[in-house]
């Protein structure tokens, strides 16, 4: 992979009402040191390209999808077309293809894909009934899965367009993820089941989960496999983590924080620890193996929305409410800094692929890039 240089101090984002887009504002009024504004609206997604070169923000204005060269701020295109052929809605999940070459997001009854080279539009997958929430490429790219609150899981063949199959579940889809042989699908719904699927026949195998006792229905608000595939984790409203076996899907641990839902959970790079965040403000790590917590729990006054991994596993970041980002030491649990500047709920936290710069995402209608070694924005 070639170096990625990162020239960027700091990058804010401002919104503007959809009757400025004609007007170029991506260099007036910037605050000193700052190159460039990325974006507009509240950010409800960010993700770099698998090489680092490319950062993607997605707004909840209905404008489109901006693509950025990380290197000098400069805006590569502005993706259009989810307003186009549907009503104006939020963009979801922006997620790149395994090797980079298409981009993905979901919106309001479609999923949206575009060449990131070039950000023409490829194609529109059509078929949902409402809002796609939650999108995931195969690990070989041929396969499109698609989330969304119609209660239905859409896998698409991304060269065809054509839809493959539709996965039924009994209430809105929060979260899809493969598994790292592309053999398998999870998917977490507000029904308080996680379904596992077969890929090429699209056979339900299991179904996980508590079932709803008098109505009270725990919504899995995120589900992930680890890198080598044998393990499967989830997150609930209910405060629960859950690990089961990828094999056997036999129940391997449960931790849970009583009276907080669990917003973000994620892998290790090496898969051997679980981070998860919590709307109590706590951020926990488990061993994978065992189950057990490897550091003592970590608690902060606001809630955390969304937890990353740096790639050397070395750092967990974490998004909160109340407009920090918090970095950890994995090992020892330890704090290692604050992130301060934005001024509402941290969505959404990205490490680039090399790990020396962290992406934020807020809904103080800013997108910031952090040094991760220095701090500094």
């Amino acid at each position: 992979m070639n170096r990625i240089r990162f020239l960027i101090p700091a990058i804010i984002i401002f919104s503007f009402f959809l009757d400025v887009q004609a007007q170029d504002y991506t260099r007036w009024g910037l605050p000193k040191g700052t190159r460039a504004r990325l974006g507009k609206g509240e950010i409800t997604g960010i993700t770099f390209s698998p090489d680092g070169s490319q950062l993607v923000v997605a707004g909840d204005m209905g404008i489109g999808i901006w693509l950025y060269d990380v290197d000098t701020g400069a805006e590569v295109a502005l993706l259009k077309g989810h307003s186009v052929r549907f009503s104006s809605s939020n963009f979801s999940s922006p997620v790149f293809s395994p090797d980079g070459g298409t981009l993905a997001s979901g919106g309001f009854r479609g999923i949206w894909l575009w060449d990131a080279a070039t950000g023409q539009q490829r194609a529109i997958f059509e078929g949902h009934s409402s809002s796609v929430v939650s999108v995931a490429f195969s690990p070989d790219g041929g396969t499109l899965a698609s989330g969304c609150y119609d209660g239905a899981v859409r896998l698409w063949d991304v060269v065809s367009g054509q839809l493959k199959r539709t996965l039924n579940h009994w209430s809105s889809i929060n979260s899809v993820a493969f598994s790292p042989d592309g053999g398998t699908l999870a998917s977490g719904d507000w029904g308080s089941t996680i379904r596992v699927w077969d890929v090429l026949t699209g056979q339900l195998t299991e179904t996980l989960g508590d079932v709803p006792i008098g109505g009270n229905e725990i919504p899995f608000r995120s589900v992930a496999f680890s890198p080598d595939g044998s393990t499967l984790a989830s997150g609930s409203n209910d405060g629960m983590v859950q690990l089961w076996d990828a094999v056997t899907w036999q129940h391997r641990a449960t931790r849970r924080w009583p009276m907080s839902a669990i917003r973000s959970v994620a892998f290790s790079p090496d898969g051997s620890r679980l981070a998860s965040g919590s709307g109590s403000g706590a951020i926990r790590f488990l061993d994978v193996t065992t189950g057990r917590d490897t550091a003592t729990p970590i608690w902060f006054p606001s809630g955390v929305n969304s937890v990353a991994f740096s790639p050397d596993g070395s750092t967990v970041a974490g998004g909160h409410e109340d407009g920090t980002v918090q970095l950890w030491d994995v090992v020892t649990g330890q704090f290692k800094k604050t992130l301060t500047g934005h001024e509402d709920d941290v969505n959404a936290v990205a490490f680039s692929p090399d790990g020396g710069l962290l992406a934020s995402g807020s809904d103080d209608l800013m997108i910031r890039l952090w040094d991760v070694v220095t701090g500094e924005n």
